[in-house]
């Protein structure tokens, strides 16, 4: 059991909500975090993201991109992407928008 606890791989979503809540200097847990996404109804959905970053004091909305671009959204962002080679869609958050260029966080996690 101890090996498992120290070989848990950190999910994709647990990985985005991290990173973002660092980049607002937001304190919190790991151990937290997980509780609060694996008991989420909806987990992993972008309801689920939503309402964890609430649990945190952060209120946000969730936009469908349509006719908008990139730079019409305040950065950072959470978004859902998929590579070509990837068997499912994925979160990551979006830390820079511009000149036609995004930079955002690698939800591939390679452990």
């Amino acid at each position: 059991m101890i090996k498992h606890f120290f070989n848990k791989r950190v999910s994709y979503i647990e990985n985005v909500i991290n990173y973002f809540l660092t980049l607002h200097s937001i304190k919190h847990t790991s151990a937290h975090l997980q509780e609060s996404i694996d008991s989420h109804v909806e987990s992993p959905s972008m309801l689920s993201v939503k309402d964890v970053l609430f649990e945190y004091g952060i209120e946000s909305a969730a936009v469908r991109k349509g006719s908008y671009t990139y730079e019409d959204f305040e950065t950072p962002f959470i978004c859902s992407i998929q590579e070509e080679d990837w068997g499912q869609s994925a979160f990551t958050v979006v830390t820079a928008n511009e000149g036609g260029e995004i930079s955002y966080l690698d939800p591939v996690i390679k452990l």
